[in-house]
């Protein structure tokens, strides 16, 4: 009786399943598209991980529809791969299903075809089904399993993780990413990511398959050489297959949980993106070319480029407005410039421009000089500039594509065609960026009606400006006039400076004759934010002088960084900042002199390398533990330097270890123990994961750093050129391995052979694995590094796996920490933004 109700019960809820399903096979998610089933609408299906799915969107206003395949829970810039990217659907009607053929095809009620995968061995569709995989890549196979098309092999403007870029080396047929042509149309655009001439093992970034205008660089066997981000080994694995018959380039994504993709972006660079969740936004990871005015044509014709605007780089020629009036809000201006009064030929006239460099361009022409360079460019109707250069006259024709302003007062003289409604004065009459021929007009109105009182005010302006100085000057320098007896005075910046001692300020002509006016023979190195040359002040004193580059917003921030900290840091493990000059748009800062260069200099000079013994490694050691010691504890402000490696640990007469470069620290308050950022910047291979991948940073970022530097010390190989190809590890990994496997030792120095303390070696080595570890809270405090370094008796715990398996959080839960900081730390997500490797 029981058996019989129950049937009675089930049977109507089995029969109005099966007519629902019956009525939309589509009702129950599904990763598979079977014969006779078709998407429409809102209709679609979703891999098994439920990661991607695909279905119709909409672009645009009006609304253009597309098929295509998305990031199912990433709400904006989710599409990575589009089947009619070049023929957009008015509505979603049309069907996109198996045909009768076995093609995947979209077609209309009428059977009018929008887009098909045209295979050439069709078969019935009733033996085929497509299928959405958990990598986001779309197969139609036949039952038996064999694969006969996929997206994966058509791509469109992304490479996912596990994706292959191939090049079939008999046919020389391969794959390639192109761009779209706006954010708002997937149709391709004018960039393309494709294999170097001849296949060679690189790729190119070319712009409408004429103008190459980046590189990869060669594969080395570990990496492309023009791409260093690709040494963050702990979060991408990247890998370059090549035989007679293929080659083919794919990577994997170390953060499973994360979503990724490598794109090349309507601004014509390729960008490497990852998802962060809580930010609800996508953050670059790397972007090359790193300039975008590198780009080819990236604001179009008569559009300049401006590197220093991040947002909104280009800007049109005055007498110019931008083609697209969408182009207004954007940062590329693909469209370009259009003239806003044409030209009439034989009346048009020219105009100077200054102050911009331009690269080259196909358009122009060599001829000889002098007055004929202009007659002859007027009376050529397709001429638009000319320009004396190097004794020749170049004359372009057509479109100036490539244009760059110069903001450090260089540039090139370019004379620019415009109609001579245009102009309302004699020539020479000299035009700028941006602006538009109302907005010239009122100029010309106020230059006519107040020139004269304005070269009065100049005049008394000048006048009075120069009594000033010349009061405030004998003031400062306590009454005299002679730069040789000048003594040097404290820079104060800010209200936390107000006692009378910091930094000296000097005069520029002073640092021009230390530095034998910054000659090359005097140059010492060159470093992330400008060049390092060795002076003499006062023909005695030796110092290294820092000069920050020109027109960058990153060196003018380094400066002030450096001087208002380490000018309250005094530690004998801290280089010393001597004092600064800042003069027009110079910004120089100038230290005490380190003989012996930097610590990498030595280390990993086959040569060098020999003169540091194991008693002065271990002393460089504690050398750096306690300069950061100092830093993070016992100064009275708590300093993150953020980038720590062995370039910025400078070494006096006598080796002894000197932190150097603060331009990126950190203060910290009192009781602060991370902070997020959203600006990642540091040296691939020393920066922690959680600051890497999460924009978080404390002191255990600097730990990290640390104990990056003690392997390497004790190893005598580079972090970032070290890769053990046998097991696919790089220096962290090595050293973790052979830790495991009791074989520690066999991580020193082949030079330093066998004599030095070795329990003292295996020490380090220990300390390095604590610092390394993956989680920041399994860290040691730099105190607790000294202890254990400076001392036997502590019983050490053993250290967890390193970041080179870094796969998220690990577990708190027997934490080994030595730290006695509260452990504060967040399971939110961070957002990562451009890394500016140095």
């Amino acid at each position: 009786m029981g058996v019989l109700l129950s049937q009675l019960l089930l049977e109507p809820l089995f029969l109005l399943l099966l007519f629902c399903l019956l009525q939309d096979p589509l009702a129950i998610a599904t990763d598979t598209l079977l014969p006779g089933q078709a998407l429409t609408g809102s209709t679609r299906i979703t891999s098994a991980d439920g990661v991607f799915e695909l279905g119709y969107f909409s672009l645009g206003n009006p609304s253009r529809y597309y098929v295509g395949i998305r990031f199912k829970e990433v709400p904006i810039d989710n599409v990575v791969w589009v089947a009619n990217r070049d023929r957009p659907l008015e509505d979603s009607t049309a069907e996109f299903k198996i045909s009768e053929d076995g093609n995947l095809v979209i077609q209309t009620k009428p059977k009018s075809l929008f887009w098909y995968t045209n295979l050439t061995s069709a078969s019935s569709s009733s033996s085929r089904v497509a299928v959405l995989l958990g990598n986001g890549n779309l197969v139609l196979k036949d039952m038996n399993s064999s694969v006969l098309w996929d997206t994966f092999s058509h791509p469109a403007n992304t490479l996912l993780p596990g994706q292959n870029l191939a090049l079939d080396k008999v046919t020389m047929s391969s794959q390639y990413l192109t761009s779209w042509k706006s954010s708002l149309d997937p149709s391709p655009g004018p960039f393309t990511l494709e294999y170097g001439p001849n296949g060679t093992a690189q790729f190119v970034l070319v712009w409408k398959k004429t103008q190459q205008y980046w590189t990869t660089g060669l594969w080395n066997g570990q990496v492309f050489g023009g791409v260093p981000e690709m040494g963050a080994r702990y979060l991408y694995n990247f890998s370059f297959f090549s035989n007679e018959t293929v080659s083919y380039f794919r990577y994997t994504f170390n953060e499973t949980e994360r979503l990724t993709k490598l794109v090349v972006d309507v601004s014509g660079q390729i960008k490497q993106l990852v998802w962060v969740k809580a930010a609800n936004q996508w953050s670059v990871f790397w972007a090359q070319p790193r300039q975008q005015c590198a780009v080819y044509a990236m604001c179009g014709a008569f559009g300049v480029c401006n590197q220093d605007d991040d947002k909104n780089p280009c800007r049109c020629l005055e007498g110019f407005h931008p083609a697209l009036a969408q182009d207004k809000g954007l940062s590329a201006w693909s469209g370009g410039c259009l003239r806003e009064t044409k030209l009439q030929c034989k009346t048009d006239q020219f105009a100077l421009l200054t102050g911009i460099r331009f690269t080259e361009n196909p358009n122009y022409v060599i001829m000889e000089i002098g007055d004929k360079c202009r007659s002859t460019c007027l009376k050529d109707c397709s001429c638009t500039a000319y320009s004396n250069q190097s004794g020749s006259c170049w004359i372009w024709k057509g479109d100036l594509l490539n244009l760059q302003q110069q903001n450090d007062g260089g540039g090139d003289v370019i004379y620019i065609r415009l109609a001579s409604l245009e102009f309302t004065e004699k020539q020479p009459y000299t035009i700028s960026v941006g602006g538009s021929s109302e907005d010239r007009q009122k100029k010309r109105l106020i230059v006519t009606i107040f020139t004269t009182i304005t070269v009065v005010a100049a005049f008394l302006c000048a006048v009075i400006g120069v009594y000033s100085f010349r009061s405030w000057k004998a003031e400062a320098i306590g009454g005299t006039d002679s730069q040789s007896e000048r003594p040097f005075q404290p820079m104060l910046l800010g209200d936390e400076m107000k006692e009378n001692t910091g930094p000296e300020l000097f005069d520029f002509q002073v640092i021009m004759a230390a530095t034998n006016n910054f000659s090359e023979s005097n140059k010492l190195g060159r470093g992330g934010f400008g060049s390092v040359y060795k002076g003499k002040l006062g023909g005695e004193i030796e110092v290294a002088v820092k000069r920050l580059s020109k027109g960058s917003q990153q060196g003018h921030q380094e400066f002030m960084n450096e001087v208002k900290l380490i000018a309250k840091l005094q530690h004998r493990n801290l280089v010393q900042l001597l004092g600064c000059c800042v003069e027009g748009h110079e910004k120089i800062l100038v230290y005490e002199y380190m003989p012996n260069k930097s610590l990498n200099t030595f280390l990993f000079d086959e040569a060098l390398r020999r003169q540091l013994d194991w008693a002065k490694r271990f002393e460089i050691v504690m050398g750096i533990a306690r300069g950061l010691q100092y830093l993070h504890q016992d100064s009275r402000l708590r300093v993150v330097h953020r980038d720590l490696k062995t370039s910025n640990i400078l070494l006096d007469g006598e080796m002894n270890p000197k932190i150097s470069d603060f331009g990126l620290a950190r203060i910290f308050g009192g009781d602060q123990t991370q902070v997020d950022t959203n600006r990642v910047v540091g040296t691939y291979g020393y920066m922690s994961p959680e600051y890497a991948l999460e924009g978080r940073y404390s002191t255990k970022s600097d730990v990290f750093s640390f104990g990056v530097i003690i392997l390497e010390i004790v190893s005598g190989q580079k972090m970032t050129n070290f890769y053990d190809t046998e097991h696919s590890l790089n220096l962290l990994g090595h050293a973790w391995k052979l830790w495991n496997e009791e074989k520690g030792l066999d991580l020193l120095d082949q030079s330093l052979g066998w004599t030095c303390h070795l329990q003292q070696v295996k020490r380090c080595i220990h300390v390095g694995l604590l610092c390394i570890q993956e989680d920041s809270t399994d860290r040691p405090t730099m105190s607790s590094v000294v202890l254990m370094l400076s001392t036997d008796s502590p019983i050490l715990l053993q250290p967890k796996p390193p970041v080179y398996s870094y796969r998220g959080k690990s577990s708190k839960i027997g934490s080994s920490s030595l730290d006695s900081e509260p452990k504060s730390y967040s399971t939110n997500d961070f957002i990562i933004s451009l890394v500016e490797a140095r």
